[in-house]
């Protein structure tokens, strides 16, 4: 399974939700219909997106990538900066440090200043 089919399944929100509590992990996608509410899948991710993975990958096993929810948070981040957010204000609500920030936004400093005019 590639990361596209499984943002084209479930939709890039649920993704970065699945990939927020199994990334990194080989997820097995039981055959039996319906799992109890208290199976860890449908704790972590909730029934309709498990329907969803049964219909596709019942009976195997899915790798969850982790960097989902990186990806994704990265791209709010940016948007955030673009849009004027400061450095300090974006570590504290991201909760990483203020030179990540510039890690992850340095390549976009020129557009912040285009953006903002």
């Amino acid at each position: 399974m590639h990361d596209h089919e499984l943002i084209d399944l479930i939709g890039s929100d649920d993704a970065v939700a699945l990939s927020n509590k199994l990334g990194g992990e080989m997820v097995y996608i039981p055959h039996e219909r319906p799992l109890a509410d208290e199976h860890p899948l449908i704790r972590a991710v909730g029934r309709d997106i498990v329907d969803l993975l049964q219909a596709q990958y019942r009976g195997e096993r899915i790798y969850v990538p982790a960097y989902l929810a990186t990806e994704y948070r990265n791209q709010q981040l940016i948007a955030d900066y673009l849009n004027g957010t400061s450095t300090q204000d974006l570590a504290i609500r991201y909760g990483i440090t203020c030179r990540r920030i510039r890690q992850i936004t340095n390549p976009h400093r020129a557009d912040r200043s285009t953006y903002a005019a």
